[in-house]
């Protein structure tokens, strides 16, 4: 599994893998608080 990383403007760089976390409301970690 290759990370990619994803250029989302403004100069900020985060990774593919970053994205489908806070995207993905089953592995979010955000939902836990």
């Amino acid at each position: 599994m290759d990370i990619k990383l994803i250029n989302i403007g403004y100069g900020n760089i985060v990774s593919a893998g970053r994205i489908l976390a806070i995207v993905s409301p089953e592995s979010a970690p955000i939902k836990r608080i």
